[in-house]
């Protein structure tokens, strides 16, 4: 389906503005996307390739979460291997996989 496919382009190219206009493309610069089934997306990022699942929906409010959380992270020098923003019922709540030390 043609439509549907340029209809979730448009929308991963949004999302990666918005990613952009954040700035966050500077501290966690996204070398792929991936589509999940059901319309979410999984950001990877870094030469590592860590991921970033933001999920759908609300997705200004999860970006904005997860600027504040690399900049913690960044300032408390932790290193980590993904992050989830991906709760559509509470975009608030961020789970960060922590790598080991």
């Amino acid at each position: 389906d043609r439509d549907r496919l340029e209809a979730e382009r448009r929308k991963i190219l949004q999302i990666r503005a918005e990613y952009d206009r954040m700035g966050l493309q500077k501290s966690a610069p996204v070398t792929s996307v991936h589509r999940e089934h059901g319309g979410g997306m999984t950001l990877f990022v870094g030469d590592d390739a860590r991921g970033i699942r933001i999920g759908y929906g609300h997705t200004r409010k999860k970006l904005e979460r997860l600027r504040a959380v690399l900049r913690e992270l960044r300032g408390e020098k932790l290193e980590w291997d993904y992050i989830m923003v991906d709760s559509r019922n509470f975009p608030e709540r961020v789970v960060v996989k922590l790598k080991p030390s």
